[in-house]
């Protein structure tokens, strides 16, 4: 099957790309209500309106949904738990 939607960085289909796993780690590069450490737990839409949900990994209620280009803004969000400073932690 040919790729029909956008190319990510790497020259790969971004629907390709898409084969995100459930429970998947990401680090957001700034706190998001005092959490920094994620998992994927949902992922939806197609093209510029794909979206996926995150859960806290402390608070599984605390959810987020970003864009795809928001998740894959390297600025923004870091696939795997990455360590956090310990001058940006807040104890935990």
């Amino acid at each position: 099957r040919r790729c029909q939607t956008a190319k990510h960085d790497h020259g790969q289909c971004l629907e390709q790309m898409s084969g995100l796993e459930t429970d998947e780690a990401w680090t957001s590069s700034t706190p998001r209500s005092g959490r920094r450490h994620f998992r994927l737990v949902l992922q939806g839409g197609r093209g510029d309106e794909r979206w996926v949900e995150l859960a806290s990994l402390l608070e599984p209620q605390m959810r987020l949904r970003q864009s795809w280009k928001q998740l894959q803004d390297k600025s923004q969000w870091q696939s795997g738990w990455q360590p956090i400073p310990a001058e940006d932690s807040d104890g935990i």
